[in-house]
């Protein structure tokens, strides 16, 4: 008998179960039988105790077989699947090894597909801190750095960044502020984008001066501000307040400077190219490398070809004479052997304001008497002339 009961207990289906209440009550049966109890029955009474066995055991059978599907079938309906082991705990992800590919997409500005590498990893485990600020990372990476398809605006791309930037400030808000406040910052520049659009009265000055409110050394904060400064209406002595500030924080350097640069070049006046010589005599005295190559030719011709004669009028205010020359030779660094004639100019204007009219004079008589600037070319070789005459 224990081994029925052991058996038992690992029926399930509603016909195994009748089937097995069938086979104990014919089980029972057998027994009594076997006590020999019937041939001393009469053979009406024998007759009538059989079919009373009968009748019990298809009554049996049938109350077995309905508590078996009423067993069965209720489960099923409240079945919500399995209980997850904790509500606290995420599928297993591994975080660094998406990590490592959404860091290297962004190091190659892949930004759409650093994003749905987050979103995927996100669908397994969307409570994720480290996975949600990585998300947070792509947005403001991709932001900072938005390029568009013919046809596209600004809006179709930061539209779907924004409410992560949103989400982060509402997480980090009290857990970590530079965080919330770096989030900030960069939902105020996506605004100014979607103002680029033509889309209005969005908030921008404001987000900056909230996340300064929260981090008042915010550098993402100080040069967004400092460029919509600039870009606003030019107000440049409020925007090298907000830029000395970023600079002061220590982080993030190069993003500060990119951006003081972007900002002087966006609003093309000669103060603020006079400005832009100042900050590139900065970053060389600190070591701060420029972009790339491209960079270091946009600004000589910008500067020294399409605002020559505001740096020549100001040579003698702008920096000091040594200064520019330095400054002058490391935008020249690594740029073409053959160099325009405006830039040879410069060379020699800058070497005789340093006081090398040696210098000066071989590189004056190098440029084509023929060029554009050949006035200016002869004027600085009668300058050093007469420099040569009263020293000689």
């Amino acid at each position: 008998m224990g081994k029925i009961f052991e058996i038992a207990s690992q029926v399930s289906t509603p016909l195994a179960l009748a089937g097995f209440f069938a086979a104990v009550l014919f089980f029972v049966f057998r027994q009594i039988v076997a006590k020999n109890i019937f041939p001393r029955l009469t053979a009406a009474i024998g007759a009538d105790l059989l079919r009373l066995i009968i009748d019990r055991l298809f009554v049996l059978a049938l109350v077995a077989m309905l508590l078996g599907f009423a067993g069965y079938i209720v489960p099923k309906l409240f079945d919500h699947g399995p209980e997850p082991a904790s509500r606290n705990e995420s599928p297993t992800v591994n975080v660094d090894a998406v990590s490592y590919v959404v860091r290297s997409q962004l190091e190659s500005h892949d930004y759409a597909n650093a994003w749905d590498s987050v979103a995927k990893a996100l669908q397994s485990a969307p409570a994720r801190a480290d996975l949600l600020d990585l998300q947070a990372d792509v947005a403001m990476s991709w932001v900072r750095d938005v390029s568009l398809a013919e046809g596209q605006k600004f809006g179709d791309v930061v539209d779907r960044l924004v409410p992560v930037l949103y989400q982060t400030v509402q997480r980090h808000k009290d857990s970590d502020k530079v965080r919330a406040a770096d989030a900030l910052a960069h939902i105020g520049w996506a605004n100014f984008l979607k103002r680029r659009d033509g889309v209005l009265h969005l908030d921008i000055d404001g987000k900056y001066r909230e996340a300064v409110g929260i981090d008042p050394d915010n550098p993402f904060a100080h040069a967004m501000w400092g460029h919509w400064l600039i870009a606003n209406g030019d107000h440049l002595a409020e925007a090298q307040a907000q830029f000395a500030a970023a600079l002061k924080s220590g982080r993030e350097r190069s993003f500060v400077r990119q951006w003081q640069l972007a900002a002087l070049q966006w609003v093309r006046t000669d103060e603020n190219t006079l400005e832009v010589i100042r900050v590139c005599n900065e970053m060389r005295k600190n070591g701060e490398p420029l972009r790339d190559e491209g960079q270091r030719r946009r600004l000589l011709s910008e500067i020294y070809f399409m605002h020559r004669d505001a740096v020549l009028a100001n040579l003698d205010q702008v920096l000091p004479a040594d200064e520019h020359l330095a400054t002058y030779q490391w935008l020249l660094r690594g740029t073409d052997t053959s160099p325009p004639v405006y830039q040879t100019f410069f060379l020699a204007r800058l070497s005789e304001a340093a006081g090398d009219c040696g210098t000066a004079q071989r590189l004056y008589a190098s440029v084509p008497s023929a060029s554009m600037m050949s006035q200016e070319v002869q004027d600085g070789i009668a300058r050093c002339k007469r420099v040569s005459s009263l020293h000689p």
